[in-house]
């Protein structure tokens, strides 16, 4: 793909992240609720948690800009690759087997909680990745499990069964995804033993339960200043991957331009010296608010320098 297409896609997800946002039902609050991250393993330097979003993909399946996407130069030239033409003929087989369309599929999975997070790989520049889906239609999940099936025999030597250490049935594709798709969640990762890491119950070994995301001090730290009740959360560890790229994350101690070092330069100051950032998205009738939180608070950093 060009690189215009995928800065064309880079927009076009970004836009859908905003319009996705306005119209997200929120977290329930629920004290009842244990969080996704107490089902994350420790350790991961980036995590995203939402939840509700099922009448968003509706809301954005009806929206403007989807439909300023469809009819823009770049989609339409998009349309006429092979990888495209392709990826289209393998949805409408997918769609005919599940007996519904992918817009009702994300609606119905994607609209409970869920939670993405990222841990350190081997290289810096590859992260594992490890996601925790629970569906709201479990019906549906039922229905995916049985049509997912034959898909894993057709791929061949791409695709492997397994069984996880409780005997749940799983399947990897290509070595760089593993999922598990059970009777209300589907959990996936890049690696086997990340994906071990998601499944419930303690260490059999040890009689224990292993740590964590919800158990990292960090973590706890930014969930102690901007709490739960979000519709989006994202926590990075900015140490961790300040660690991983050799300093400040790739933040200049200076800015170039005046009017730039003038309004973002403290900030990201305040960034870099931070053991972590949390951003929130919260949701009125008409109106929405994106919030960054930081360890520390601008008069900190003044007495420091």
């Amino acid at each position: 793909m060009s690189t215009e297409l995928r800065q064309f896609f880079c927009r076009c997800l970004f836009g859908a992240a905003i319009s996705l946002s306005l119209v997200s039902p929120g977290f329930s609050g629920a004290q009842d609720e244990v969080p996704l991250s107490a089902s994350l393993p420790s350790g991961a330097f980036a995590c995203l948690e939402a939840e509700g979003l099922g009448p968003v993909v509706q809301r954005f399946r009806e929206s403007q800009l989807l439909e300023q996407i469809l009819t823009s130069p770049q989609y339409r030239a998009l349309e006429k690759t092979d990888d495209f033409q392709q990826q289209q003929a393998g949805r409408a087989v997918l769609e005919a087997q599940l007996g519904t369309d992918l817009w009702t599929v994300f609606e119905k999975v994607l609209g409970g909680r869920w939670a993405v997070a990222l841990y350190p790989g081997d290289e810096p520049q590859q992260p594992h990745l490890a996601a925790l889906i629970e569906a709201t239609d479990v019906e549906l999940l039922a229905l995916i499990r049985e049509r997912v099936d034959p898909f894993i025999d057709l791929a061949g030597e791409r695709a492997e069964r397994f069984e996880t250490d409780a005997g749940l049935p799983g399947f990897g594709l290509d070595e760089r995804l593993y999922v598990v798709i059970g009777e209300q969640t589907i959990t996936a990762a890049s690696t086997r033993d990340l994906l071990e890491e998601l499944q419930p119950g303690g260490d059999e070994d040890t009689g224990t339960t292993p740590t964590s995301l919800a158990d990292d001090e960090r973590f706890i730290a930014m969930t102690g200043q901007v709490g739960d009740d979000h519709e989006l959360r994202m926590y990075v560890d900015t140490h961790a991957i300040a660690a991983a790229t050799g300093g400040r994350m790739g933040i200049p101690e200076k800015v170039d331009n005046p009017l730039g070092s003038l309004l973002v330069s403290g900030l990201m100051e305040l960034v870099a010296g931070s053991p972590y950032l949390g951003v929130t998205l919260d949701v009125e009738e008409d109106n929405f608010q994106v919030a960054a939180t930081v360890e520390g608070s601008a008069a900190d950093l003044l007495q420091s320098q």
